[in-house]
Formats: C-alpha cells, structure tokens, sequence
C-alpha cells in the first residue's frame, strides 16, 4: 500500500499530463512587473551598450529534460517534460529581454552582432529543476551574472539570483518563466 502511494506521489512530479504523452516547455521574459520597483545596490554608473554573452547551463541541468529535485534529494530527468530546445539556446532570448526591461543599459545587442560594446553580459545557470522534494512543484532556477568589459578582460559587474516559482498547475513555461525572470531581476539588482 505504501508503495502505491509512493508512486502515485512520485508521479504526480513526472507528468503533467497524460500518461506517455510528451510535452515541449520554453522559457520567455516575463513581464516588466516583475522588474518594476527594483533597487540597484550598485551605485557605478552601467554601460552605455551590453551585447548578450555566453550562456551556459551545468550539468545536470544542460540537457532537454526537465530535471526533478525528488523529496529524498535524488535527481532524475522526466521522460515526459521536455525543454522546446536545449536550455542554454532557450535562455538567450529571455535573457536580452530582461536586460532591456531593467533599463540600466542604454542599447542592448543580440549576441551575434559584430558591433563593439562597452561590456558583454554573461549567465551560468546552477539549478534548472523541478523541486518535488516538499510539498508540490516549484520550478527552481539559480544562476550568476557578469558583466564583462567589452574586450573580455576584466569583470565589471557580477551579482546572483535564484528564484522558486509554484508549478502545481502544471504550466512548467509559466513557471521557469517567472523563476528565470526573478533570479536575473535579483542577479542584475546585486551587480557591483
């Protein structure tokens, strides 16, 4: 009887859906209210121009699958909840969104522009997960942020964030939306 149970609770963490149907989730930018009333704890003044950088996303959170933080802390990636591509390649978009929301910057450049800025953004993300291990779901993202001067040489400005959004709707893009979106808003409000 327990391990019905057990796997029934489990389950509940694995699939939003019916049972072998996959589904494909994306990342976007939130909306600007999640950067609104931000306090910068940097007083310097930011760059005129930031091209978006590397973004990159450590194992074990770098592949397709939407990976579970299970409730005795155990990792295991879900069958049948899939990123719509790989998360570093998801992240890029949302990410130059953010940091043309937050206002600091003056002109922000995609990253395959040949244009010379003032600094270039950088992202590692740390925790890519679905926490299942309390009550319910939660997309969780933690990550860092550099800025990085325009010839790759110094850091200009580094700061972090992380963020756990309630997923038990079952709606994973709404979620790591708003998780990704709070953890950038909270890195770029800690940038010194």
């Amino acid at each position: 009887m327990l391990t019905i149970i057990a796997a029934a609770a489990l389950s509940g963490c694995f699939s939003s859906g019916p049972k072998h149907e996959t589904k494909l989730w994306t990342i976007e930018c939130a909306g600007s209210e999640l950067l609104a009333g931000v306090p910068r704890t940097n007083e310097a003044t930011p760059p005129q121009t930031v091209r978006i950088g590397s973004v990159s996303v450590v194992a074990p959170w770098d592949g397709d699958n939407i990976v579970v933080r299970r409730a005795d802390g155990s990792l295991a990636r879900d069958p049948y909840n899939k990123f719509a591509t790989q998360p570093a390649a998801l992240l890029k978009g949302p990410l130059m969104c953010l940091a043309n929301q937050e206002g600091s910057f003056g002109r922000v450049m995609p990253s395959m522009t040949s244009a010379s800025p003032d600094a270039i953004l950088e992202l590692t993300v740390t925790d890519l997960s679905l926490d299942c291990s309390g009550s319910g779901r939660q997309a969780s993202v933690s990550l860092s942020a550099a800025l990085v001067s325009g010839s790759g040489r110094k850091v200009i400005a580094d700061g972090s964030g992380s963020a756990k959004m309630d997923a038990s709707a079952g709606d994973y893009s709404s979620a790591f939306s708003d998780a990704f979106s709070t953890a950038v808003k909270s890195a770029f409000s800690k940038m010194k």
